[in-house]
């Protein structure tokens, strides 16, 4: 079962360095500029930008980031803070 799991891992690693959209596909960053919603519930919401982050989470990302909550416009350098934050 591990060698099948190896082979699979493999298969899928060869999918995607051959995929043509991969490339195409914004970042998380490039996903939080130039937005009308406020940054809090873009990064609530469990399907726009990024899943898994909570509200407390959230919070704790911004106030670090030094960007209030119901900010909706990001510069380049806000985003990036923000994704480095969140890493």
């Amino acid at each position: 079962a591990l060698q099948a799991s190896k082979t699979y891992c493999n298969q899928m690693v060869i999918i995607r360095k051959n995929c043509d959209d991969c490339e195409k596909q914004p970042t998380i960053a490039e996903k939080l500029t130039d937005q009308r919603k406020g940054i809090k519930a873009l990064l609530l919401d469990q399907r726009g930008v990024v899943s898994g982050v909570g509200n407390w989470v959230a919070d704790e990302i911004l106030y670090r980031s030094g960007i209030h909550p119901d900010q909706t416009f990001l510069t380049t350098t806000e985003a990036n803070r923000l994704v480095q934050e969140m890493n």
